[in-house]
């Protein structure tokens, strides 16, 4: 085995571990940061770097990432943090690396990244120097991020269907896809926050409701001025969940737009030129399939279409942006579960009760329809105007 080849065994081996991830985390609260490390049932791992001495909280993360194993999600989550612009590649720190490759017997100018099992030569600065990383996937030199299976499929995906395009519908293409890509990201940093004001409303609500409880014993008493304060902040930890939760149904529909148009783009249909392109594609999708020879699979592509408009974009047009009639909001939560906001229509209102749908039931569904939409695209190739060969 070369001795490069046995570095990188060595290095993976030391890594991919409990051990290793103990040995990254202390590595990196000396250089400021502290780790967090969730999981999710077994869908996966969530890591997420946080400045040492600061609040847990969204503003303060500098590196997040997602894997199937806690040690892959670790490493990525170390990229992640060290990277200070999405365009610029991975900015790594080599006081931070440096000595492993050295008492790995890693050669000098060789940078190994370990993330999902490839290693990568890559040529490097001097020794002192921050290093600058391309991910070879994107020819144009831009970096292709990753860390969901999901966008892992789309950039292959992306890749490989531009190739089969002229230069100047080449970079359209990739221009209108990386859309995708980012309210993809948008969406995960939204569920992240969502999760933290869940847990935080939840925890605080119940606290205060069983010290009223264990306080006014069988009667009651008026409220006093800490009690006013505390209730004050549980209600304040409600308007945040409140705005994570809108969050997420306003860009997951800018994202089935943003999927809309290019699909627009690929098979040459002109959307209306106000309004949601993804409801004009709910509405003409059987039609243009039709009319343009386009055959429909996978065979729930149809119903996944009208599911995610009723449950993302119908919601967000009645209740949060187009509202007909005045509701009142409340928060239906429970300990262990995903909490939702309820709107109770006004006395003489037209519209019925509604209520938001678990964000990452919905997250799922889109993760299930961008799967369907990439087949969608690659069965019908060929009957494109933008494909050459």
């Amino acid at each position: 085995m070369p001795s490069y080849d046995r570095a990188l065994w060595a290095l993976r081996t030391w890594l991919d571990s409990w051990s290793g991830i103990g040995h990254v985390a202390v590595g990196m609260h000396r250089q400021g940061y502290d780790l967090q490390l969730t999981q999710y049932d077994d869908r996966g791992w969530r890591a997420t770097f946080y400045t040492t001495g600061m609040e847990h909280s969204p503003t303060s993360a500098t590196g997040t990432a997602w894997e199937r194993t806690p040690w892959h999600a670790v490493q990525r989550a170390v990229w992640v943090a060290f990277q200070p612009d999405p365009g610029d590649g991975v900015l790594v720190q080599p006081e931070l690396l440096e000595p492993i490759w050295r008492q790995l017997g890693v050669p000098d100018r060789v940078l190994i990244d370990t993330y999902r099992g490839k290693s990568r030569r890559r040529e490097l600065l001097p020794a002192g120097q921050p290093q600058c990383v391309k991910d070879p996937a994107d020819p144009s030199g831009h970096r292709l991020p990753s860390g969901f299976p999901t966008l892992d499929h789309l950039g292959t995906f992306i890749e490989n269907y531009r190739r089969r395009m002229d230069d100047q519908n080449n970079n359209l293409f990739a221009a209108s896809a990386a859309a995708w890509w980012r309210y993809y990201q948008f969406l995960t940093h939204v569920l992240t926050r969502y999760d933290r004001s869940n847990t935080e409303y939840i925890e605080a609500m119940g606290q205060f409701t069983q010290r009223i409880r264990e306080d006014a014993g069988e009667g009651s008493r008026l409220m006093t001025p800490e009690d006013m304060a505390e209730w004050k902040r549980t209600i304040d930890l409600g308007t945040v969940l409140h705005l994570d939760i809108e969050a997420f149904y306003i860009f997951a529909k800018i994202f089935l737009d943003r999927v809309a148009d290019t699909f627009g783009l690929v098979f040459g249909v002109k959307w209306k030129s106000t309004g949601s392109s993804y409801s004009d594609l709910s509405k003409r999708f059987t039609a243009v399939c039709r009319d343009k020879e386009l055959e429909i699979r996978p065979d729930n592509l149809p119903e996944l279409i009208l599911a995610l408009w009723k449950a993302v974009v119908g919601y967000r047009n009645a209740s949060i942006e187009h509202l007909s009639d005045p509701s009142s909001r409340g928060t239906q939560f429970a300990p262990g579960r995903a909490s939702s906001i309820v709107n109770m229509p006004s006395p003489g209102a037209r519209g019925g009760f509604s209520q938001t749908e678990d964000p990452h039931v919905l997250f799922r569904t889109l993760d299930e329809y961008i799967e369907a939409m990439l087949t969608f695209f690659e069965i019908n190739a060929k009957k494109s105007p933008l494909i050459v060969s």
